[in-house]
């Protein structure tokens, strides 16, 4: 009977792990596996499908107080390579209060198409700095890259008459630098002005016209 709460504490241990992803879903709910790449647990057929060059939230929970580390990598073909795409790292500083610890992150999704990727999550248990511990947690993913892309901008209108950077109306010039200038006078202008110039001319006329005719009847 003394043995009893030993056993329950193995049994507990097991069941309650270290950590585990929570979102995206993870191919087991249990946190003590340690065996990389993913604790030998099988790919799903069902997995979470993702938009290619968008942002994913990972989260996950730390059944048991250690200090240290958390690791989120993507690997891009069924379980391979996962060095190669290290997303985050999340430093352990909850170390402290009532378990389960919960933790968030946001990843960059890189814009391909993947019908194999996987989410992985290493804890790195660091009591021991030198010698760290790990546990693995592993969601599968498929990402559907996305079709959009920046806009190309709109075409520039060719230079024209209604399309000017500064509408100047000043005159042209021309080829020698003179200033080629038009009539700043409209044809009703020019009658009127010529009309007045012919008054004086007629009351001129008027007057020597009267004058002598006064000298010839003296």
């Amino acid at each position: 009977m003394r043995k009893l709460p030993w056993l329950l504490l193995f049994y507990f241990s097991n069941v309650y792990g270290h950590s585990v992803l929570t979102s995206p879903t993870p191919r087991s709910n249990n946190a003590g596996l340690k065996t990389a790449p993913c604790g030998d647990v099988s790919r799903s057929s069902t997995p979470k499908v993702v938009q290619g060059g968008q942002t994913l939230t990972i989260n996950w929970q730390e059944a048991i107080n250690h200090p240290g580390r958390f690791y989120i990598s993507l690997s891009m073909a069924n379980d391979t390579n996962f060095s190669a795409n290290k997303l985050a790292t999340v430093i352990d500083n909850q170390n402290s209060g009532n378990t389960p610890h919960n933790f968030s992150t946001t990843v960059q999704i890189p814009n391909v198409n993947c019908d194999t990727c996987t989410i992985q999550l290493i804890q790195s248990m660091e009591e021991n700095p030198n010698a760290p511990t790990f546990y693995y947690s592993c969601a599968d993913i498929k990402i559907v890259a996305s079709s959009k892309s920046t806009p190309a901008p709109e075409p520039v209108a060719p230079f024209d008459q209604t399309n000017k950077a500064i509408d100047y109306k000043g005159p042209a010039m021309s080829s020698c630098a003179r200033v080629e200038t038009t009539t700043p006078y409209s044809k009703s202008d020019i009658g009127t002005l010529f009309l007045l110039l012919l008054i004086p001319i007629a009351i001129a006329l008027f007057f020597s016209i009267r004058s002598s005719q006064n000298d010839t009847m003296v």
